[in-house]
């Protein structure tokens, strides 16, 4: 596999008498063979050696243009084993509200939910008063593994007021947008959403899930979603890998 590699290596030069540091011209190199789908997410890269051979450069240019790929978060280093291509984040435009699946199918990619927990609920005295939640309201708890073209990538619980959604429950929620769900059959249009944004580390239980180390940098999301009228319909916790999702915010002034 690292022979493919080389010969990707082999069919590209490095102009030794251009202005263009050395070290610059390999990590265009190297940044071309991934962007092109080339080198592939999770595929090992030559090791620092052999395209030292193959570009007759020193150990510390090949160095250099690694250290800035790996600031870029590009590829990753595994200790004993070698250097990788990084799975490329996922940009969370926060300007925007839209439901999970809704936007990662805008970006061509696979998803599906896989749904761990499904059933009428009433919530204890901390969670109702973070979300203002009235004492005596009915709730259904979904909680959900996503998925993005097989890799498990977030974790979310969505709390649905059960008399505004009657059999909500029935629907298949592994593969359907919750969104869609609500405004098609329910004719409950999502309006607005307020939401908190925190860094976190992974427990076992969300790492286990997440298929990630435990303490693993996570980002939780925590809101309500408003119908047209201003009422709730929806109170969420969720967690992102920190690894693959990177958040923009539009900011005016």
């Amino acid at each position: 596999m690292i022979n493919d590699k080389l010969n990707l290596f082999s069919s590209v030069s490095l102009n030794k008498n251009s202005p263009v540091p050395i070290y610059y011209q390999l990590q265009q190199v190297i940044q071309n063979l991934i962007n092109s789908n080339k080198i592939k997410e999770g595929e090992q890269l030559p090791t620092e050696e052999e395209i030292c051979k193959l570009f007759n450069i020193s150990r510390m240019t090949v160095r250099q243009t690694y250290d800035n790929l790996l600031r870029m978060e590009l590829i990753y280093r595994l200790k004993g084993k070698g250097t990788f291509v990084s799975s490329k984040k996922i940009i969370f435009e926060l300007s925007k509200l839209h439901s999970f699946s809704e936007d990662m199918k805008k970006r061509g990619l696979k998803v599906y939910s896989k749904v761990l927990e499904k059933r009428i609920t009433r919530l204890d005295k901390a969670v109702k008063a973070k979300f203002h939640i009235p004492g005596n309201l009915k709730l259904l708890r979904i909680k959900r593994l996503r998925f993005v073209q097989h890799d498990p990538i977030a974790l979310e619980s969505s709390l649905i007021p059960v008399k505004m959604c009657p059999g909500l429950e029935k629907e298949d929620l592994a593969r359907k947008s919750l969104f869609q769900i609500l405004e098609k059959k329910y004719k409950l249009y999502i309006s607005h959403s307020n939401q908190s944004i925190e860094p976190v580390l992974s427990d076992k239980v969300e790492s286990s899930l997440l298929n990630i180390k435990i303490g693993s940098p996570l980002i939780r999301m925590t809101g309500t979603t408003y119908l047209k009228n201003n009422i709730p319909i929806e109170y969420i916790i969720g967690v992102y890998r920190g690894d693959r999702y990177k958040f923009n915010l539009y900011l005016k002034r």
